[in-house]
């Protein structure tokens, strides 16, 4: 299926002056969380993948889960798609939060689905891109963190110092590594 939208779109695009379009996949039918890995790496437009969640969607119906509001009946079946999408570098999104008015049921669940290493999130309403955005986005407080963190760990480096505490936690080169890559990040969200 990707390969024949890559066609489609290639044409469109030489059609129209355009370039660079990317897909966002929402993986919701059991063949393809079996083969999510095969269809992360399909098409060098695959941009983002969408890990499924929710209650009354097609993979709700195709794996028959139970829903809840702590999303353990679809852990699995996102894990694999954020795995796929850290495989093959794309971005990795966790799906939808279908009840409308409950913002606080809805940061809950972004919240853990950040927790998870999912990068966004899906939005079904325009009354839940402010907490979706608050939620996935670095606050000014985690950028000092990081900061700070490759800061020190950088000094100690360039004095022979391969690991250290930093605000009372260890750390060493993996987390150095992780503040710079959370740091890239964030930089492409907050312009900074």
């Amino acid at each position: 299926d990707v390969v024949r939208y890559d066609a489609l779109l290639d044409h469109f695009e030489m059609r129209n002056g355009v370039e660079g379009l990317e897909y966002i996949v929402p993986v919701e039918t059991v063949k393809a969380i079996w083969n999510c890995r095969e269809i992360a790496a399909a098409s060098p437009r695959v941009g983002a993948m969408i890990g499924p969640t929710a209650e009354h969607a097609d993979i709700a119906r195709e794996v028959g889960f139970e829903w809840t509001p702590e999303g353990e009946e679809s852990l699995y079946l996102r894990s694999r798609i954020l795995l796929a999408c850290r495989e093959s570098g794309l971005h990795a999104l966790t799906a939808l939060w279908e009840d409308l008015e409950n913002i606080d049921g809805l940061r809950a669940f972004a919240t853990h689905g950040r927790g998870l290493g999912f990068r966004g999130m899906i939005a079904i309403h325009p009354k839940h891109v402010e907490t979706i955005n608050d939620v996935f986005s670095p606050s000014d407080k985690d950028i000092e963190f990081y900061q700070g963190m490759v800061d020190a760990y950088e000094k100690a480096a360039s004095d022979g110092v391969g690991a250290l505490r930093y605000r009372g936690l260890h750390i060493d080169k993996a987390h150095y590594d992780k503040a710079v890559g959370w740091l890239e990040r964030a930089a492409t969200i907050t312009n900074h």
